[in-house]
């Protein structure tokens, strides 16, 4: 089994980020794309619509959002090349290599072999934050009614006061 290490690829020049994005592209066997229902986050969506072989289904992440997946072939490779994409993953199997969201939010999930590879090619990996995964969450605790009343009490009365304060100045 292979042991990915997560790393938020932060501050990377354009240049050396798709020196990156290209490294992936040729070694991941699929991708996932996802696009709101938003003409400016959707740019690119008609053309990886138009691709043979899609799957296309609804995305949980927003709203009438949808993900399409797909096998990376010669023709999706350039359209990762040739489109700003909002949200998308490159993958191999089932493992994530590179996840892109939000435009910027770049993770890599590498190997220290690809480490070596990119290090290799010119990236320094070495400014890559590392980032732990198995984080376990706080639990989530729900506020009882009553304890949502009082907390909306609490917020009407700050914000009389400082309606109060700003009226009198």
């Amino acid at each position: 089994m292979t042991i990915r290490k997560a790393y938020l690829v932060h501050g990377l020049p354009e240049d050396l980020w798709r020196g990156v994005l290209e490294f992936y592209l040729h070694r991941a066997e699929s991708f996932k794309v996802r696009f709101p229902n938003d003409e400016e986050l959707g740019c690119g969506k008609n053309d990886f619509l138009s691709l043979d072989g899609i799957k296309v289904s609804p995305w949980g992440g927003m709203n009438d959002a949808i993900e399409v997946f797909g096998l990376l072939t010669p023709e999706s490779r350039r359209l990762f090349s040739s489109n700003r994409l909002w949200d998308f993953e490159l993958l191999v199997g089932t493992e994530t290599l590179l996840h892109v969201s939000d435009f910027i939010v770049r993770m890599v999930f590498a190997t220290s072999e690809e480490l070596r590879e990119l290090e290799a090619i010119g990236i320094d990996t070495g400014r890559w934050v590392p980032v732990d995964l198995n984080v376990p969450h706080p639990p989530v605790i729900p506020f009882s009614d009553q304890e949502v009343a009082q907390l909306r009490e609490i917020l009407y009365e700050v914000l009389r006061e400082l309606e109060e304060r700003n009226n009198e100045t």
